[in-house]
């Protein structure tokens, strides 16, 4: 049964994290499975707010997506407001005390990347630009003064790679090959203690490029604050984003570790969609789907065990097939765009319908 919704676009958003949403409905319109509204939003907000209106009902439902990072904040005007609450970082102790009524509206999100169509492009921009032109009309002192933020945003969201160019299939050749590119913080970017994320990563460079040599790719993204204090493990190769999607599908293995707050970072949903094998330390949040241990990914709690289950994936082809098929089926059914998004507003109508 197709649904209609309603897409309400801020563009004082960041849509860099909210492009995922964008895409997904959009492809969803473009092939007729739902009835696609996309209008600016009438207040900014720290959610993406989606109405939702099964066939058979009138009213529609309120749903609210928190992309955030973190697992322990919810926004309460979100929670007060919407009917079904999607949250990202979905860490169930954080979720059981939440009050009843609150607590029975959250739902896993998922996975999430930033990606981009032709058509969302489109959409979006086309939005964004009457927007802001008439923004600008009724308060043109208070426009401008937020224009570079307006057209970063913007900027942002246009340069986002077409989901197509992460997709490759579980037989695609590939390199017997590690990668692990990744980046450090700078201290002010977070109230998380930093200094601990920052040593592991650099610490976990170092032995991966010492033990494997030239069967390892990757190393921390050359920003000021890395070549200050980590100059000996900083990228030897291109780490442009363009030039990170054809790295990540010339390799078997992806190592993969938490991102900040334990979210689970761009990094995972990439690698699934380029088909490749995965080695992971623990991952907490919980997803709507789960990604298992053994099946999906290799998990590791120290440097060493790293090395050992990328050792164990290079030395079992018969493994390493398992996986990617497994990998992709789970990209296919639970990450790609459409999919993610159709899954979403099934979801959430259930959630409702269960619930009256």
């Amino acid at each position: 049964m197709k649904c209609r919704g309603v897409l309400y676009v801020d563009i004082l958003h960041d849509l860099h994290h909210f492009s995922k949403i964008y895409t997904g409905l959009d492809l969803l319109a473009r092939a007729g499975a739902i009835d696609l509204q996309v209008t600016p939003a009438p207040e900014h907000s720290l959610l993406q707010w989606v109405d939702v209106a099964p066939p058979d009902r009138a009213a529609p439902l309120r749903v609210a997506f928190d992309l955030g990072d973190h697992n322990d904040v919810f926004i309460k005007e979100g929670l007060d407001r919407c009917e079904v609450y999607f949250k990202r970082s979905y860490y169930p102790p954080h979720i059981d005390a939440l009050p009843p009524e609150q607590r029975s509206k959250v739902l896993s999100f998922g996975l999430n990347y930033s990606c981009s169509s032709r058509s969302s492009k489109r959409t979006i921009g086309r939005l964004w630009a009457v927007e802001a032109a008439r923004q600008l009309f009724c308060s043109p002192r208070r426009t401008l003064g937020r224009a570079s933020q307006m057209a970063r945003f913007l900027r942002q969201f246009l340069l986002q790679p077409d989901y197509r160019l992460f997709e490759q299939p579980p037989d695609a050749p590939v390199e017997p090959l590690i990668l692990f590119q990744t980046r450090v913080w700078e201290p002010e970017e977070t109230s998380e203690n930093l200094e601990q994320i920052n040593e592991e990563r650099a610490a976990l460079v170092r032995l991966l490029r010492k033990t494997f040599g030239a069967r390892f790719r990757g190393g921390l993204v050359p920003t000021p604050f890395a070549r200050q204090r980590y100059a000996d493990v900083l990228l030897e190769e291109a780490y442009r984003r363009t030039d990170f999607i054809r790295m990540v599908k010339r390799n078997l293995i992806g190592v993969y570790t938490r991102g900040l707050h334990n979210s689970l970072a761009f990094k995972l949903p990439e690698y699934l969609a380029a088909s490749m094998c995965i080695v992971s330390d623990p991952m907490r949040n919980q997803l709507p789907e789960p990604l298992v241990a053994g099946e999906h990914y290799l998990e590791f709690r120290d440097p060493d065990q790293c090395l050992a289950q990328c050792e164990q994936l290079l030395r079992h082809p018969d493994e390493v097939r398992e996986m990617r098929r497994r990998n992709h089926d789970y990209y296919e059914q639970w990450v790609a765009p459409a999919q993610h998004l159709q899954r979403c507003l099934e979801r959430a109508v259930q959630t409702v319908i269960t619930k009256n």
